[in-house]
């Protein structure tokens, strides 16, 4: 069993659905923020009472790497614990993919190097209203990316989205 704590409803929609592409046996659980503290008592439950895996997917928004880190270090993290860093967002991800984009908001856009786009949600959000539509966060949206992504397009373009795999195993 694979636990995946996360911040927000996208992020939630996107990995339980993803998991279950992947045929992966998995929960999401969501953090919501900053919250070492949350991380740190679901961690200790969770490893009571089980022998399996916790994945810490963490956005890197606007902060620095360091300062990620820096919130990182204060959840210990026993083995069967990883934290992964998602660049900036998990929108990142969802921009890897145009042809994912266009099934959704019927226009597209090639990004080669989706990690390197400082507000992918805003960059979403600007794709969108090129066909009158808005890129609103929500479990959906998350849902509905990876039912439809390129999971190999993902692992080409997203050096986080590959770490993620690695560490759930696929």
């Amino acid at each position: 069993m694979i636990v995946v704590l996360l911040e927000g409803p996208t992020d939630k929609g996107f990995i339980e659905t993803l998991l279950t592409r992947l045929n992966i046996d998995g929960k999401v659980r969501l953090l919501g923020g900053n919250k070492p503290n949350k991380a740190k008592r679901y961690i200790s439950s969770f490893l009571g009472k089980s022998n399996g895996k916790i994945v810490i997917l963490k956005d890197l928004h606007r902060h620095s790497h360091r300062t990620l880190q820096k919130i990182v270090s204060l959840i210990e993290k026993p083995p069967q614990v990883r934290v992964v860093i998602v660049k900036h967002a998990i929108e990142s991800w969802f921009l890897a993919d145009p042809a994912a984009i266009q099934t959704i908001f019927g226009h597209s856009k090639d990004i080669e190097d989706p990690e390197n786009i400082p507000n992918p949600d805003e960059e979403l959000d600007k794709i969108a209203q090129q066909c009158g539509k808005r890129y609103i966060k929500s479990l959906e949206i998350g849902r509905k990316f990876a039912q439809v992504c390129d999971i190999g397009l993902l692992k080409r373009k997203c050096k986080s989205f590959r770490k993620f795999l690695e560490v759930v195993g696929m």
